[in-house]
């Protein structure tokens, strides 16, 4: 494995935990949302 595979690698790694780190904001926010709506 040379060094551009190795970036390449990095980066989609990168990417996939940006998409699970927003993903995860984005369920909490929908969370806080419901709790909200239920308690009135």
């Amino acid at each position: 494995m040379d060094d551009s595979d190795y970036l390449r690698l990095l980066t989609i790694q990168a990417e996939q935990a940006n998409a699970f780190l927003s993903n995860a904001r984005k369920w909490e926010r929908e969370r806080w949302v419901c709790q909200r709506l239920l308690q009135g």
